[in-house]
């Protein structure tokens, strides 16, 4: 009898070695990591990562280190993963803006995203921004952002008629001309640049 309670033990613990590995190789984006947070601050640490399902001393090491996770890009999952967003507030305008033309019914292409990022950056003043495609696919990526195609256009198709005056301001602005070359591809709907539009 005494035999089979062991075994009985042994299992049951091997399975909840095996439960709590599981649980810690799940990857947690920081906004909820410190909504976990927030529930251990109410109901405790237990109660928390039972919901989350994770193991209670990963929300101890969350609220440890709380302060640095608000400090990160909301959309970061592991600490070290990836570059780490260092223009979180112009990141937030631009997603915020990318919302608002989609809700006009306008397309936000990735060259339309580079170049109100530029404009926003020199605005705030932010040194080293440079606003450059491989910025611009990290920054859909960590908010969770994608291009779709806008669906095939008539050959012909005309320009609207004030783009040579759209593209005279983008060239009084300081843009680099190798942006204002890539959006003489103007979307006629909207007189923005580019093929594609961005959406989520």
């Amino acid at each position: 009898m005494a035999g089979g309670e062991s075994k009985k033990s042994t299992r049951k613990k091997q399975q909840q070695q095996q439960q709590q590995q599981q649980q810690q190789r799940r990857s947690f984006t920081n906004a909820r990591k410190l909504e976990v947070v927030a529930v251990a601050k109410k109901k405790g640490n237990r109660a928390a990562a039972r919901e989350a399902g994770v193991v209670e001393s990963m929300v101890r090491r969350w609220r440890l280190h709380e302060d640095k996770i608000k400090s990160m890009c909301p959309q970061l999952r592991a600490n070290g993963r990836g570059m780490k967003c260092r223009w979180p507030d112009l990141e937030r305008e631009l997603v915020s803006w990318i919302t608002a033309q989609r809700d006009a019914g306008r397309a936000a292409s990735t060259i339309a995203i580079r170049l109100k990022a530029i404009n926003v950056a020199r605005e705030r003043g932010l040194e080293g921004f440079g606003g450059n495609p491989s910025w611009c696919q990290r920054f859909m990526k960590r908010n969770n952002l994608v291009v779709r195609g806008r669906g095939k256009t008539a050959p012909g198709h005309k320009l609207p008629e004030d783009w040579q005056r759209k593209v005279r301001e983008r060239v009084h602005t300081g843009i680099p001309c190798r942006n204002v070359v890539w959006s003489m591809s103007l979307n006629t709907s909207t007189g923005l640049p580019g093929k594609s539009k961005v959406s989520d």
